[in-house]
């Protein structure tokens, strides 16, 4: 870990600034999540305008296409959610720490990475697809409009990568806002191109296509307005363009990957454990499939103030611990997890609610309405063990307890997620709503584990 300046000197960085603002820690993570919030309902709309103008002007098969190639790019974004939390976590420590050189280098490491993998992921992307689709158990129909959206899709990856690199060290760094403003503008993009190359306003229906483009162009703007956030800011983040940029920095990038690489990994197993959970879904055909991807949207709307939460309290945590103030970066988590317990019934309601409407906003279509209003109200009852995983997660990540986090994960997807969903779909016939039991069972049981975690105090102290 980068040397920590001395107390005196940390307390005039951000973290030293928020922490004796005599402000309470519920308030204090209420501020730095509530931008989270907003960005994060930016990307989960994102998704649900996409499905919604899609399923609108081409029907259930662009549903699921568009449902199927959103999935298929959760595999190259591991890289960007892996270098997004590293980002994160190195610049929250840095900054509580007052290491200003610290948390650019890391900054640096970090998009040098994402845009290698980016560049690598756009490849992959672009020559798998169709294959990849097929194996998802898509129809010819299907097939197609997935290649569609996909192959402009691909195009997007590296400025994709590069904005969650620089919008995950903005917010070690304290700054939440600014991240939220560059994904409303992505969103506000993806919704007009999308929607004018859809619906014919101005003489041109592209049908799938036009998602393609669309979150190919939003991503394009949102990886460029992030970089010039970096480039332009002020203090501790602000990089000027040179060979700095370009030049590898072997210990930096050593100290990057070490953390950024279980995240990823966590994600990877998860994505591939969700893919062959949809192929169990898949068995109950089109309807199924699009019911899956609609009740899918509804979810990630409704989940926004868990993930927001997870956020602060590992930026939070670890600016804590680079003041070494351990018993804040406690209570910190404390704050987070109460916070995420009063949200999960609020989205316990939102989803009960949504169950009975929601759905057909997005097809005019009773068995796939009815299945996925099923979906809404059976995961429901996951809510309250993924509202406090998020946020004791988001602790443990902040403290550098990646490995542990991604084992736990990775064990309760591929033990329990995978085993009951096959059982409830299959054995028992129970289709969609079956395979969700699955989500039940598995968001339940890593709550208890990462709470566990957490209570043991065996997160403290990891080197970063």
């Amino acid at each position: 870990m980068t040397a920590h300046a001395a107390p005196d000197t940390a307390r005039t960085t951000l973290a030293g600034t928020l922490f004796a603002s005599g402000l309470g820690l519920r308030r204090l993570v209420l501020r730095l999540a509530w931008p989270v919030a907003a960005e994060r309902l930016a990307l989960s709309l994102l998704a649900a305008v996409d499905a919604v103008l899609v399923g609108r002007y081409t029907g259930a098969d662009g549903v699921a296409a568009v449902g199927l190639g959103g999935l298929l790019l959760w595999l190259p974004l591991v890289g960007a959610l892996g270098a997004e939390v590293a980002a994160t976590t190195l610049v929250a420590h840095d900054t509580g720490a007052g290491a200003a050189d610290g948390g650019r280098r890391a900054l640096v490491a970090a998009l040098q990475a994402a845009l290698c993998w980016g560049l690598v992921a756009a490849a992959g992307v672009a020559l798998g697809a169709e294959p990849a689709l097929r194996l998802m158990g898509a129809d010819a129909v299907v097939t197609a409009h997935g290649l569609d959206f996909l192959l402009p899709a691909a195009a997007a990856l590296p400025p994709l990568l590069l904005m969650y690199a620089a919008n995950g060290a903005l917010r070690g760094a304290g700054d939440t806002v600014r991240p939220m403003l560059v994904l409303l503008v992505v969103n506000a993009v993806n919704f007009v191109v999308t929607f004018t190359l859809i619906s014919g306003v101005i003489g041109i229906q592209m049908g799938v296509l036009a998602s393609g483009i669309g979150y190919a162009v939003a991503a394009l703007a949102g990886g460029a307005l992030a970089l010039v956030l970096v480039l332009r800011g002020r203090g501790a983040l602000r990089l000027r363009l040179g060979r700095a940029l370009l030049r590898p920095d072997g210990a930096a990038l050593r100290r990057f990957v070490r953390l950024a690489l279980p995240m990823s990994a966590e994600e990877l197993q998860f994505i591939l454990a969700f893919l062959l959970y949809t192929r169990i879904v898949a068995r109950a055909g089109t309807d199924g499939i699009a019911a899956h991807a609609i009740a899918m949207r509804s979810v990630e709307l409704a989940l926004v103030p868990t993930f927001a939460l997870s956020t602060a309290a590992m930026t939070l945590t670890g600016q804590a611990l680079g003041l070494r103030r351990l018993e804040l970066a406690e209570r910190s988590a404390r704050a987070a997890r109460g916070l995420a317990l009063a949200a999960a019934l609020a989205v316990v309601a939102t989803l009960w609610l949504a169950s009975f409407g929601v759905p057909g906003l997005f097809v005019d279509n009773p068995a796939v309405e009815r299945t996925a209003g099923q979906l809404l109200r059976i995961f429901a009852l996951a809510v309250p063990g993924m509202s406090v995983a998020a946020a004791v997660s988001g602790v443990l990540r902040g403290a550098g307890d990646v490995r542990y986090v991604f084992l736990t994960a990775s064990a309760c997807t591929w033990l329990v997620r995978l085993p009951v969903a096959w059982t409830g779909a299959v054995l028992l016939g129970w289709g969609a709503p079956g395979a969700w039991l699955g989500a039940v069972a598995e968001n339940n049981l890593r709550g208890l584990l990462f709470q566990g975690r957490f209570r043991s105090g065996r997160w403290r102290g990891r080197a970063l």
